[in-house]
């Protein structure tokens, strides 16, 4: 096992691994039952012994390390991607749970800071999974799951080919909510407020092939002359009003 090799989506992809640097990301690691493989700590730092830590000196941490300053303690953690439910079956989870606003589809987002606060944010406003393209960044990135504090061993995300799968779900009678800064307000009574909402990535938006396999399109109205809302507060104020109407 290479952990510095891991740093590289292709590597975390062969060897079906990731990391977790941090004691607070590594306790998140181990509360949520996820396969642990290996766990090293600093020697000045203190770790519960049910975590059966390898110390070892700083030096070889930081050379594991992804962070700039390695934390002190980092764990290896083993990496299954969830089996993607067919669009029939999320439509039969929509309605089934009937207090859950739905799913977070990513069109390209590119930004691990802002597909961490967004992974953070669907856990918080009771999303069940996310949506996302295979151009988004990966999400065992090492700074998506720093960002993400934990909600990334407990919110599924399932890689799709948006467009395709978007067409069929909306086909099977699921409002997919697309984003647009030109299209009606999303409090407006008549926009839905459950189903799938997609957000696109930090430059483009997006993308017009996922805009026409969405049901509709909607704004975040302002009064500021910003060009635009970062990509994960403009989701994260969405999940928001959709927790809030659900």
């Amino acid at each position: 096992m290479r952990v510095r090799a891991l740093r590289d989506r292709k590597e975390r992809r062969a060897q079906g691994l990731f990391t977790v640097e941090g004691h607070k990301v590594v306790g998140e690691a181990y509360a949520s039952g996820a396969d642990i493989v290996d766990c090293f700590v600093r020697s000045d730092v203190e770790v519960p012994a049910e975590w059966r830590a390898e110390v070892v000196a700083s030096a070889a941490l930081e050379r594991m390390s992804s962070m700039r300053t390695a934390p002190g303690v980092l764990a290896v953690v083993r990496y299954a991607p969830p089996e993607t439910p067919e669009p029939a079956e999320l439509k039969l989870m929509l309605e089934r749970q009937s207090s859950m606003p739905g799913f977070l589809a990513l069109d390209g987002l590119s930004d691990p800071g802002n597909m961490g606060a967004l992974m953070r944010s669907a856990e918080w406003f009771g999303f069940a999974g996310i949506l996302v393209s295979p151009q988004t960044v990966d999400a065992v990135h090492p700074k998506v799951v720093q960002a993400a504090m934990g909600s990334s061993f407990r919110v599924p995300v399932w890689e799709v080919e948006l467009p395709a799968y978007l067409s069929q779900v909306h086909a099977a009678g699921v409002p997919v909510v697309g984003f647009d800064m030109h299209a009606n307000s999303m409090y407006a009574d008549s926009t839905a407020a459950r189903g799938i909402l997609v957000v696109g990535g930090e430059s483009h938006g997006v993308s017009p092939e996922v805009k026409a396999a969405c049901s509709e399109l909607c704004s975040i109205p302002g009064r500021g002359r910003a060009e635009s809302l970062n990509a994960a507060i403009a989701g994260s104020i969405a999940m928001s009003e959709w927790h809030r109407r659900s």
